[in-house]
């Protein structure tokens, strides 16, 4: 009520908001991407391999019952790990998966989110950054869509957290 019926006016100026309400839950319904094919993408056969089949074992999830018995069976894996100097594809192929699942989502009609990990996932406040963490991870308990939620250059958040002078933020979001 304090926030809906009252009117805030930013102090020396015109601008001023006439009530406000805060929206529990509300979330992130898919973040754009730049769309890379998979033929744009020169070498590296077993990686775009990989890709192709990452995208087929998505697309089995089964709304019914709103769980993938890709995963039921082990034949998934929650976590995949693409390595190699700067310049070697690791981002093209991020963006050829989102693209793949995006196309094959709205030719089975299938609802899509593309959730990278926020640039901003570090916070300078004490507690923000586990707390953006765990907001981040909890998109993903919604099995009622396809999700694909990569994380593009990792070494620049989750950086070592025994290294001398390390954020507390980076500590907070690893942890």
């Amino acid at each position: 009520e304090p926030f809906v019926s009252r009117t805030y006016k930013l102090q020396g100026s015109e601008f001023a908001v006439n009530g406000f309400s805060a929206e529990a839950g509300a979330a992130l319904v898919s973040v754009e991407f730049n769309r890379v094919e998979l033929d744009e993408i020169v070498g590296n056969r077993t990686a775009k391999r990989q890709a192709r089949l990452l995208v087929q074992r998505l697309l089995c999830h089964d709304f019914e019952q709103n769980k993938n018995p890709m995963m039921e069976l082990g034949g998934m894996p929650r976590l995949r790990m693409g390595y190699g100097p700067p310049g070697t594809g690791k981002s093209m192929l991020i963006a050829a998966i989102a693209t793949m699942l995006s196309d094959w989502c709205k030719l089975l009609k299938y609802p899509f989110a593309f959730r990278p990990l926020p640039d901003n996932i570090i916070s300078t406040f004490q507690g923000g950054s586990a707390e953006r963490g765990v907001e981040w991870f909890r998109l993903f308990h919604d099995t009622t869509k396809i999700q694909y939620g990569p994380i593009d250059d990792g070494e620049i958040v989750l950086e070592d957290r025994t290294r001398e002078n390390v954020s507390a933020g980076v500590r907070e979001f690893i942890g």
